[in-house]
């Protein structure tokens, strides 16, 4: 072979590994066990732990079946005729990032698209645009090996049950658990040949969706579990890293694909080692970034009372006490607390301004919720009355804001001993004390100041090294009266 040929055998070898993906794919065991199983049931849930591949095995079949080709070594399902697909998934973004990005590439990157299970020169032209999150699919269209066109559709739980009517599909594919409703809805929506199937990781303990797959018999549908165990492509320091990082009541979920049954505490670091002597306001160092976190509650002790927290945070200072996985960076603290029941918003107003007037504060999505009598955002409430408000509720780096995710950074700061409060927020060590899980769920009573201390440290990246106390005021001047020098009275100024 001359050197010519030999680089286009090369390149078109790379070529081949970079936009035929699926000829690639080697399932583990557990994989291939969910793969073929669809051979013999309409229904299929592969419950499995974290970071398993359970959305990746999940996408290869769904890819086949749009195109119609399969490997030698398949013994599952098979489709002679073009396919029409739904995969759903929480939210547009999640969809985006997990389905999507599986079956076409990384979002966003022109260069890369093509580069999932889906053969780039399968697809009929480029797919159409959706609204629900940027760079997200609505839908796409593939080329089937019998001449015609299949097509997927992307859904997400957060649209209404009507969205998910009309259509009949022949594979609807659940990545994460479903609510019940739009489970039974996507069901309903398959011929008498179509399947179901569904991947996730049962952090919702014993639902409704789980107790239909593991108590419910049914002779046309099967579970498979699948644990970092049967994950034989991770080393053994992998599996033992990730086993880690899962918190000790989430461990079986995670890991196993075990529904979460666990209770107890949120966090486990002790009350102790998190407090620190007040600080007085006037000598809390101006470089410390200071931001408010806010949970608007509800207005009443049944529902939930207003909090809010001074949050501050000095990205250089590390005040690790004790051997813990790394990752905290800087040292957060929570220098003053306000929870009110029945008060109104000029009172939570006033209360913030007392204590640091100039501070910027970071809101929790439910702030877009419209006040009943003017018919404004809460958020747009509290800026009117004078709070620097952010211009979004809360995020993470990264994107979203699960509620999850939040409390697992924020226990990765308290392990880390990279965690402060003063010791007179009394009301804030009594939440964190009564702060629990019961039955997998995270129950949401007294939860107030816990909740406005994660929006802050979410948004610790917005906070600002500014000073404390009640800030800017305006102070109207106005000049001197004109006196009129024979009534000895005071003369309107022309």
């Amino acid at each position: 072979m001359d050197l010519d040929t030999l680089h286009r055998t090369l390149k078109l070898a790379k070529e081949r590994k970079t936009f035929e993906k699926w000829r690639y794919f080697i399932p583990v065991p557990k994989q291939e066990e969910f793969l073929f199983a669809g051979k013999d049931y309409q229904e299929r849930l592969l419950m499995a732990g974290n970071r398993l591949g359970k959305t990746e095995c999940a996408a290869y079949e769904i890819s086949r079946h749009l195109t119609g080709e399969y490997p030698d070594w398949w013994k599952g399902r098979t489709f002679d005729k073009p396919v029409r697909v739904w995969a759903a998934g929480t939210s547009g973004q999640m969809v985006r990032d997990t389905a999507q990005e599986k079956l076409c590439g990384p979002p966003g990157q022109s260069e890369a698209f093509g580069t999932g299970f889906i053969p780039k020169d399968a697809f009929v032209d480029f797919p159409r645009a959706g609204r629900s999150a940027p760079d997200a699919f609505d839908s796409l269209q593939v080329r089937h090996k019998s001449g015609g066109i299949s097509r997927l559709v992307f859904k997400t739980y957060e649209q209404e049950r009507r969205h998910w009517q009309g259509a009949e599909v022949d594979i609807v594919w659940f990545d994460e658990e479903p609510p019940i409703a739009l489970a039974a809805e996507g069901y309903t929506r398959l011929g008498g040949k179509g399947m179901a199937m569904m991947t996730f990781t049962p952090l919702f303990g014993m639902s409704e969706v789980v107790c239909r797959y593991l108590e419910q018999e049914n002779a046309q549908r099967t579970v498979i579990r699948y644990g970092i165990r049967d994950a034989t492509f991770k080393s053994q320091d992998e599996r033992d890293t990730l086993m880690a990082g899962y918190p000790p009541h989430e461990r079986e979920a995670r890991a196993n694909g075990d529904p979460l049954m666990g209770s107890g505490k949120v966090f486990q670091t002790p009350a102790i080692d998190l407090s620190i002597p007040t600080i007085p306001l006037e000598r809390v160092p101006l470089h410390w970034r200071k931001l408010w976190g806010l949970d608007f509650g509800g207005g009443s002790e049944t529902a939930h009372p207003f909090a809010a927290v001074l949050y501050a945070w000095d990205p250089e200072e590390v005040t690790r006490e004790v051997s813990t996985p790394l990752g905290a960076v800087g040292t957060s603290y929570i220098l003053a607390e306000i929870r009110m029941t029945n008060a109104l918003i000029i009172q939570h107003v006033d209360a913030i301004k007392r204590i640091g007037g100039n501070v910027p504060v970071a809101w929790p999505h439910d702030g877009h919720q419209k006040e009943r009598s003017s018919g404004e955002s809460m958020a747009a409430i509290y800026k009117k009355h004078g709070l620097k408000m952010l211009d979004s509720h809360a995020t993470h780096p990264t994107g979203g804001y699960s509620t999850y995710a939040g409390i697992m950074d924020m226990d990765l700061y308290m392990a880390a001993r990279q965690w402060k409060v003063a010791d007179t927020c009394s009301m804030w060590f009594q939440e964190y004390g009564q702060y629990h899980y019961k039955d997998g769920v995270l129950v949401k009573v007294r939860d107030d100041l816990m909740s406005a201390s994660r929006v802050a440290h979410m948004m610790r990246r917005r906070a600002l090294p500014v000073p404390l106390g009640p800030g800017v005021r305006r102070v109207e001047r106005r000049p001197p009266p004109v006196i009129n020098p024979w009534t000895g009275r005071e003369e309107p100024r022309i």
